[in-house]
Order: C-alpha cells, then structure tokens, then sequence
C-alpha cells in the first residue's frame, strides 16, 4: 500500500499511456488486410519500442540514437539478413535509395517509391507518433479526439475492406472509455491542486470507473441488437470512394471480366486502334448471354470453330436484310494490340499481310487469330462486311413478346424483383409489335431523366440487384447500366435480347490523299449497347444510353439522312409542342365546360352571369386562337426557359438531346455514322453559321473529358450558343 501511496501519480500517468498506445495499435492491426504490409508485428514492436523510450522521457540525444538504431536494425532483418549487420554496406545502399526516391517524389512519380522507403517513412512516422500521444496524453490531458477518429477508422475499414473490426471496435470503445474518463479525474485533481496521492483515489475514482466500464461493455454485448434501420449506404459511397482496395475504382477500357459492374471509373485516353474507311460503326468484339443479378457471364463453353478468312459468318443477319458492302482497314496500337478481332456487324472477309487462321467462338462471336495453332496478334487487318439495311416495316411484322424458341437469351435472375417485370409493362403499353416495344424501353431512359455519369455510380450490396438499383434508385450511370437495364426489361417480356461489347465509331482524326477517313478509337470509346433479335432479321442492334447515337439507321431514316435538305420551317410541330398544344386544348376544354355550366337552363340570359359566360367564352376563343398562332413562339420561349434554369451537371446533356431532336425533326437528319462533329458542320452550313460546331466541340469535352471540363462550367458557356441554335431552327 506504501508503495502505491509512493507511485500512484506514476503509476495513473502508465495506465494513461499505454491506453493511449493501445488505441494507436487499432491502427495498424488492418494493415495486412487493407495494404500490401505483410510484417505488421515490426511495425507494432517498433512503436512500442518509442513509446517506451517517450515516456521514460530520456535526454534527446540518447532516446534518438536509441530510437535511429532501433529502426536501421529492424530495416536491417527485413531487407538485408544476409548482409552482416556492422559492415556498414547496407546503409550507404539505404541512403542512396532514399535520395533517389526522394528526387523521385519531387517530381510527382509518387509510385515510384521502393519497399526499403516506404517502410523507411513509415518507421519515422511511429517515431513522430510517439512523440504525439505523449503531449495528448501526458502534457495536455487530452485524447478523446484521437479516441473518436479511431472509432471513425475502424468503422470505415471494416466497412469497405476485408478486415473485421468487430472486436476492434469494442476493444477501442473500452480502453478509449477508460482513458477518457482517467483523464477526465486528473484533470479534476489538478484544478484541486492535488495528484494521486493516495490510494483512495485509486479505490473511489478509478476502480468504479474500470468496473462500470467493463459491466456496460459485457451488457452491450451480450444484449439482443435490432436489425438495422436504414437503408445501406455503402453501395452509394462505394462508387466514390478510391482504390483503396483495388477493386472499386475501374480505369476505362475493354475488359474480359463483367461478372461484377458499377461502380466508378477513371478515364484513358490511351489509343486502341485508327479505323480507316468510307463509314463506320460500333465495333463488335462479343456479347453475352447470362445474367447473374450483378453482371454478365457465358453460360456456354462454345468450342473455336477455324474458319478461312475469305469464309467469315458469324449468323449475325439473315440473308434477307439488305445490305452495303463496306470495305475498312483496322491499324492497331502497339501499346494496346488485342488477341482478338474489332469487327463491325455483318463481317465477311479479314484480310492479312500473310495467311492466318480465324478461330470464332460463334456463340459470343468473339474471333482470334491463329498461326501455327498458336495466338497470332494483329497489328493490321482489313475487313470487307456487309452493312445492313434493316427494313422497319419487315421489323414492325414481328409481334408483341416472345414467340422465338431462344431460352439462353431471355434468362433472367429469378430473384428479379417484380417492380422490374412491371416496369418493363409500363413502359410496353400500347406497343403494337417488337420493334415499338424495343423503341419503347430504347428512348424510356432519355425521356425519364436518367444521367450518364461514370464517377458518382453507386456498386450495388450482395443483396442488390443491379438492374433494380439503376432504374429505381440511382438513375446515373455509364454504358454499362443502361445498355444492361434494357436487355433486362426486354427480356421480362420474354423478347431474345442480348448484350454486346466493343467500343464505339470513335472520332475524326484525319482524311488519307485518296479521300478515305481516318477515325481514332481510344480506351474511352469502349462501349456496350444492346441486340434485339428479330425472326427473318437477324440481330438488331438499339443504343439505349445517352448521348451515344448508336450502331444502326433503320431504313426510312437512312432514306431521310441521304435526302437531306436545309430547314425549312414546317407546318407539323415536334413531338414536344404536340403536347404543349394537347395540354392547351385540354385546359380550354375545360374551361368550356366550366362555361357551359355556368350557362345553365335555370339563368336567364339577360342575368349578369349569362353575360359573364359569353364574355369568357368570347375571350377564351381568342386565347386559343392566339395560342395556337403563336405556338411556335411560345414552344420555344418554353424550351429556352427550361434548359436555361437548370444548372446541374445533366443540364449540357439533356439541352444538347433535345437540340439533336429538334434537328431531326425540322429536316436536318443525321447520316448513318455520321460523326458529332460532321454532323454539326453541316448544320453550320445550312444555318449559315459556326455556332453548332462550337457547341458540338463543348458537349464532346463534357462527354469524353469530364475529368478535365466540368458539365455545369460548359454548360454555362454554352447555354448562349444553345439558344441561339434552338432560336433559329424553330423560327
């Protein structure tokens, strides 16, 4: 007891301390799981080895000699056990290592940095954090703000990563519940003016204090918990979180794996291969069949079938669809040569500098080339297909649902949830035949405000669905979820649908001497879109994401395309003023009534309401009549008036979607594979000005350099340049 009464303060300063290096051990627990640190217990050794020597308070000059040969010796047994630990070698090689990976880091090469470094750095910031928890604890009296980001820590690791802090978070709560309430009485005694002098105060303060912590605890956990409460967040924070697990965060590409999508990825600009023709398309790589509720998978194990190169058919067009022969030479870049084909639709030759077998799997339509039976990548190949004309009066014969004997192609997850099979009804209603049911779903995600968005995407939880999430909950997203959310839906009304991979037309990068355009596909152009199959057709590819024109022209369209005159001004109004005029109607329809039933039998017409019923009809019938003269007028004033408030970072898109449909609509139709920016050139022609291809070039940095041209800082630009577009087209 007299030694208590002697080393009580000393003895309450320890226990302090060591629940302060407690909790900073928390810290370092998850690092095997959430790092690439394999040796966690140096790390955790080397602390203590600080603590020690800072709380001992020790002269500066020996507890950094201590501490400096503490930390070579450690760097000594994890990077150079063989070398002998007093010739010194070792570490004229560790000071040149960190000279040059501190060069490194002065240039920004962050990645650069080598183990012996890392592990370097991170020795020194244990030294530093030794240092720290002293002065929290010691000096100042205050830790709980280090106890409570330690539980925010916690929470966050064991949340998005592997490692399950479960029983962290209750040791942290306990040691941190103690310390907090320790200091909290010494703070106490020292406004007193005294110290633990005696062991009372160990018996009255502390000893209640560690019971009652230690009863809570075990109450806690043992009592029954509710069920959580609230929706999940973690989906949602996922999709904007880092790479911090290296599975979050995708960088933009083709891939091979799509068994788990969503989520956010990084853009790349990085070349994949210059296209050089007369017309281009998307370019096909494979599709898939099997949805699983979170991507999408092969269901069959399709052996290679060799095929010559002049022999190619991969069954993708019925021999009745009309078609144009295409010739294009496909150059790859070195840095990013595929072991497969890029091909458009209808492909029926590869052309080689030398003879090469094709190997097609014909069930996903993926093709490799082969020499020798080995893998022989291609740095150059022309293709000849056949481009097809698909007939939209032959697509319309085919009737509402699925009458085809194609079961692989209308799996669906029977999980689904059932809102999506109603959904799918909603929007099919009224639909008299295939086509419009696919152009239902196909112009659903335009019409209803979904966003195309490749960085707040949210990943669905082990109990989402995918498809469900994005329609119903989350509405933004990149290809991949509007191109999978229709095959889906198409697929409820038990309609052969499938989904298709490659990349998109890319953009204009030069024209050769013989008049032959040259376009340049980067990492950025990879792309999904959806194919819809069609008895007597074939596959027809539809192009459900926004902003994106899609693969395929329907005949009458290309018709219109090839007949292209400059705007006239028509009589017919757009779809949109259509119904602003129904709207009107219906409110003057109404309001006769109103006025027929003020009219009634009972009023006399000499009353004062029988003159007040023909004086609002009299004004009602100029009114409509002056609506509808001035309709025009009024449509656009209504249209720049709702684009222009908006200030959101759709409001670029959304404008430029319904400019390109007023376009369409007044005579100015878009060729089949007509580029943005060919398109818009002739735009300028017809209006006799430079405004549509200034403002094609500003939606084309918001769509492909989002990183770098904020939406909302284009749109603001831009809006100018908008109105005045959509001004002079409908006047």
């Amino acid at each position: 007891m007299q030694w208590l009464q002697k080393h009580s303060q000393w003895l309450g300063t320890l226990i302090l301390y060591t629940a302060g290096f407690l909790l900073f051990i928390e810290w370092l627990r998850p690092l095997e799981d959430i790092s690439t640190t394999t040796q966690v217990q140096v790390f955790i050794v080397f602390a203590a080895f600080c603590f020690v020597l800072s709380f001992f308070q020790l002269p500066f000059i020996i507890s950094f000699v201590l501490k400096l040969s503490g930390m070579l010796f450690i760097l000594h047994l994890m990077f150079f056990k063989d070398v002998p630990l007093f010739s010194f070698d070792w570490i004229e090689y560790v000071l040149l290592d960190s000279w040059e990976n501190i060069l490194a880091i002065s240039s920004g090469q962050w990645w650069d940095m080598t183990s012996i470094f890392r592990s370097l750095l991170f020795f020194v910031l244990l030294w530093l954090m030794s240092y720290l928890m002293y002065y929290w604890v010691i000096q100042i009296h205050r830790l709980f703000s280090f106890f409570l980001v330690t539980l925010l820590y916690l929470g966050v690791v064991d949340t998005f990563t592997l490692y399950d802090a479960s029983e962290a978070i209750v040791r942290a709560f306990l040691i941190g519940l103690l310390a907090v309430g320790l200091l909290f009485m010494v703070r106490l005694r020292h406004k007193e003016g005294a110290f633990f002098k005696t062991s009372t105060f160990m018996k009255r303060a502390v000893l209640p204090l560690v019971l009652l912590i230690l009863f809570s605890g075990a109450v806690g956990y043992a009592a029954p918990k509710a069920a959580p409460q609230w929706p999940d967040p973690v989906p949602f924070l996922q999709g904007a979180a880092s790479d911090v697990t290296g599975n979050t965060v995708k960088r933009v590409g083709y891939g091979d794996n799509d068994s788990r999508l969503g989520g956010p990825f990084i853009g790349d600009q990085g070349p994949v291969f210059q296209a050089i023709g007369d017309e281009f398309s998307y370019w096909r790589v494979e599709s898939k069949d099997y949805y699983t509720g979170k991507g999408w998978e092969t269901s069959i194990d399709s052996p290679l079938h060799m095929t010559a190169q002049d022999q190619v058919d991969l069954q993708l067009i019925e021999p009745s669809v009309e078609t144009t022969s295409e010739t294009v030479e496909i150059v790859m870049d070195e840095s990013a040569a595929f072991p497969h084909l890029v091909y458009p639709s209808g492909l029926r030759e590869v052309e080689t500098a030398s003879y090469t077998d094709l190997l097609i799997n014909r069930f996903t339509g993926k093709i490799f080339p082969s020499r020798d039976d080995q893998q022989n990548i291609l740095n150059r190949y022309t293709l000849t297909y056949d481009a097809p004309n698909f007939q939209r009066e032959q697509l319309e014969q085919v009737p509402v649902g699925g009458s085809d004997a194609q079961p692989i192609y209308t799996q669906l997850p029977d999980n689904l949830p059932q809102r999506v099979y109603d959904l799918a009804e909603q929007i099919t209603v009224g639909t008299t035949n295939r086509f419009e049911q696919a152009k239902a779903i196909e112009q659903y995600f335009s019409d209803n405000g979904f966003e195309y968005n490749t960085k707040d995407v949210a990943v669905p939880s082990a109990e989402q669905d995918y498809v469900d999430q994005f329609l119903f909950e989350t509405q933004k997203g990149y290809c991949d979820n509007f191109s999978t959310s229709m095959v889906v839906l198409m697929r409820t009304l038990d309609i052969p649908t499938r989904w298709v991979k490659g990349f998109t037309q890319g953009t204009y990068h030069d024209t050769t001497d013989d008049g032959r355009l040259v376009y340049e596909i980067t990492n950025e152009n990879a792309h999904s879109w959806v194919e819809v199959y069609f008895p007597g057709s074939g596959w027809v590819p539809f192009e459900p994401t926004r902003g994106f024109s899609g693969p395929q022209l329907f005949e009458e369209e290309r018709r219109a395309a090839e007949a292209f005159q400059p705007a006239q001004e028509e009589e017919a109004s757009t779809h949109e003023e259509e119904e602003q005029d129904s709207e009107v109607q219906e409110e003057s329809a109404e309001d006769e009534e109103s006025a027929s039933a003020a009219s009634g039998p009972s009023i006399p017409w000499g009353s004062v309401l029988s003159v007040l019923a023909w004086v609002s009809g009299i004004l009602g019938a100029i009114f409509l009549v002056t609506v509808w003269v001035t309709r025009r007028k009024w449509f656009i004033k209504y249209i720049v008036w709702k684009y222009k408030k908006r200030d959101d970072d759709a409001a670029f898109q959304d404008a430029f979607d319904r400019l390109l449909r007023v376009l369409h609509n007044t005579g100015l139709v878009r060729k089949h594979g007509q580029t943005l920016r060919s398109y818009a050139k002739e735009v300028d022609e017809s209006l006799g000005n430079e405004d549509m291809g200034r403002l094609t070039t500003m939606y084309e940095r918001t769509l492909y350099y989002a990183k770098e041209s904020s939406p909302k800082e284009q749109w603001k630009e831009g809006v100018d340049l908008w109105e005045n577009l959509i001004r002079r087209i409908l006047a």
